[in-house]
């Protein structure tokens, strides 16, 4: 399935699911052997598979299920059979994924730690090293479903345990291409824990130790794949560096990724996954040489983003991921306009960003464009109060403001970012990243203090 599914094969999968189903159909009920029946299992398994990778979840939960009436039967017939365990924990991931996807936390939870179960069982059954690597995978994924479900402390248990037992345990050799790839993964979604609680300096450094082991796997294996992954965790880096007010750092970090992504860009223009790596990079570097005082070439570089982002938007106008890379490159050009006192190309940034948000209607794609619909808003009202405007600015703010209260999530810290931006008295929101901002961002108190809170309900903001 890994081999087709990137290729857009799954169909060709689905049939051979149904070729498979017709043939066990065939076979009258004597003739049903433990080995068939397992068969018939494992056919079923995978054609769940194939509904879950097209999101079809109804038609993958049936398939999924009728698996697992026959891994019961089998089990209880057969309660020492590794064969049985292994199919038994797959079937489980499964449908604890599908649960998952559906924001089911309690009933992914329950299913995902039956897996882990039945995979330490397998294993202890067995001593194959696989089914050992499985329970550690199932840690992980504990850890990453109980980040999703806002749940950080027992997410960043899991995941603190996984890394200690990769380290300690007899799962890969320690410096092996196995091991750096697994604990990169694992450092990436305990850095996302340590972002998620607002700790950026933890998170930057657990996101420099993903980009030093993604680079510890490229040393012998140079495929595409890695070099993806570590330019993805290095936009990480260079993200967590800017809003913590490093901005040279940040900088130097985005130009890396900027000019790797361009060249895989001119590979294959056509990538969306690459070019929303570029024009997120781009849009990185732009903001850093915009708060390094270098307006000329911040602008040269958006401009260059801006007929990227346009491209990607072209190939699926109704991706949210291209959508939002599209206005946030629109914001910065106006972010820069205004930095420049020219309010006509702000303002057709502003109105270029707000048509595509428009698009939009459903809750899921609302929530995903939150964070560039409450800046749109305060660019409004920045416009606006250049043009002295004051009523249509306190509406902006006001749009704002309702916003925050709507989608507020505590310490991520773009929210913190934004509510920051409107804690600083007259600064406008184009005014750089720096280290004030930061260390008004690291108050430990920010998400709860009565102050912030004050303006999330509807107090004062400061100059608007």
């Amino acid at each position: 399935r890994d081999k087709l599914e990137p290729i857009g094969k799954l169909d060709v999968l689905d049939s051979v699911g149904d070729e498979a189903l017709e043939y066990f159909a065939g076979f009258e009920p004597d003739e049903l052997t433990v080995d068939v029946a397992l068969k018939n299992a494992i056919a079923l398994r995978q054609l769940g598979e194939v509904e879950v990778a097209k999101s079809r979840y109804p038609n993958a939960l049936q398939a999924l299920g009728q698996a697992e009436v026959i891994l019961a039967g089998l089990e209880v017939e057969n309660p020492s059979s590794v064969d049985v365990g292994e199919q038994r924990y797959l079937v489980e991931y499964w449908i604890g994924l599908v649960h998952y996807e559906r924001s089911q936390w309690d009933s992914a939870r329950a299913r995902w730690q039956h897996y882990k179960q039945i995979a330490k069982t397998t294993y202890d059954a067995s001593g194959e090293q696989a089914h050992l690597i499985e329970y550690l995978y199932s840690q992980q994924n504990l850890g990453v479903l109980e980040l999703s479900a806002g749940n950080l402390d027992v997410a960043g248990q899991y995941l603190a345990d996984a890394l200690r037992e990769l380290d300690t345990g007899n799962y890969y050799p320690v410096g092996s291409v196995s091991y750096h790839d697994f604990r990169s993964t694992l450092l990436s979604w305990s850095g996302e824990v340590a972002w998620t609680r607002g700790k950026l300096a933890s998170a930057l450094n657990l996101y420099q130790q993903e980009y030093e082991a993604i680079a510890k796997v490229r040393e012998t294996d140079d495929a595409k794949l890695y070099e993806e992954l570590a330019l993805q965790a290095l936009t990480r880096v260079a993200m967590t560096q800017l809003l913590m007010g490093r901005v040279s750092d940040a900088g130097k970090s985005y130009r890396k990724v900027y000019l790797a992504s361009r060249q895989l860009v001119e590979f294959d223009g056509e990538n969306a996954y690459w070019l929303r790596l570029l024009t997120s990079a781009g849009l990185g570097y732009s903001q850093a040489l915009h708060a390094e005082g270098e307006l000329a070439q911040a602008n040269a570089i958006n401009q260059q983003m801006e007929v990227q982002a346009q491209r990607l938007l072209s190939i699926n106008p109704g991706s949210v991921k291209n959508a939002e890379q599209y206005v946030q490159i629109q914001l910065q050009t106006a972010i820069l306009a205004l930095c420049g006192s020219d309010l006509d190309s702000a303002m057709n940034g502003i109105e270029a960003a707000q048509a595509v948000i428009g698009k939009f209607d459903d809750p899921e794609s609302l929530e995903e464009l939150f964070h560039v619909s409450v800046l749109s808003e305060l660019l409004s009202a920045d416009v606006a109060d250049f043009l002295e405007e004051k009523e249509r600015s306190h509406r902006h703010v006001e749009n704002a403001r309702r916003l925050l209260r709507q989608y507020d999530q505590g310490l991520d810290p773009v929210d913190r970012y934004l509510v920051a931006r409107l804690t600083l008295g007259e600064d406008p929101i184009s005014r750089p990243v720096d280290e004030d901002l930061y260390n008004e961002m690291e108050a430990e108190t920010f998400s709860v203090d009565p102050s912030i809170r004050h303006l999330l309900a509807g107090g004062d903001w400061g100059s608007h």
